[in-house]
């Protein structure tokens, strides 16, 4: 009797072994499969729309606590005069958010490894701002932002590949 209960409980143990060993392999491949193409393109316009609503609700330290959609506006409202916000540094709207929104772009998209982007802002056809890595020859996902401005609507465009 004492050897039939030993025999049982060996079996047991090797039935758990074995499912054991069948859920590791099943995690394994699972987490090393590659990505699907649609959660790919999802993941790269969802970090476009994040990036660009944080970029503009992100305030200036140097520029009178002005957030980059109002550094942005002036830039787009004083592109062919000299009545640009002049910052505590010296540097004018446009010089000081193109600054701001690189150094978010390095801290950010370039830092998690490598991303190619393009950031371009426009009000109509006449370029505001660009910013770029490596630019966006292949697949990309883009989101864009609309800003009303004195001289029209202001177009924000973050391309990411």
């Amino acid at each position: 009797m004492k050897k039939k209960s030993q025999m049982e409980i060996m079996g047991l143990v090797i039935i758990v072994i074995l499912i054991t060993l069948g859920l590791f392999f099943i995690v394994r491949f699972m987490i090393a499969r590659q990505p699907s193409e649609i959660k790919l393109s999802y993941t790269r316009t969802e970090t476009a729309a994040n990036i660009l609503n944080s970029l503009l609700k992100t305030t200036s330290e140097d520029c009178y606590g002005m957030t980059v959609k109002d550094l942005l506006v002036d830039s787009a409202e004083n592109m062919y005069s000299n009545n640009h916000v002049i910052c505590e540094n010296g540097e004018n709207s446009t010089a000081y958010v193109l600054n701001i929104i690189e150094q978010v772009f390095d801290e950010t998209l370039i830092k998690w490894g490598d991303q190619n982007f393009d950031f371009r802002a426009t009000v109509g056809s006449t370029p505001i701002l660009n910013s770029t890595h490596n630019g966006c020859p292949g697949e990309k996902e883009a989101k864009q932002f609309y800003i009303p401005t004195d001289v029209g609507l202001m177009t924000i465009n973050l391309e990411v590949c």
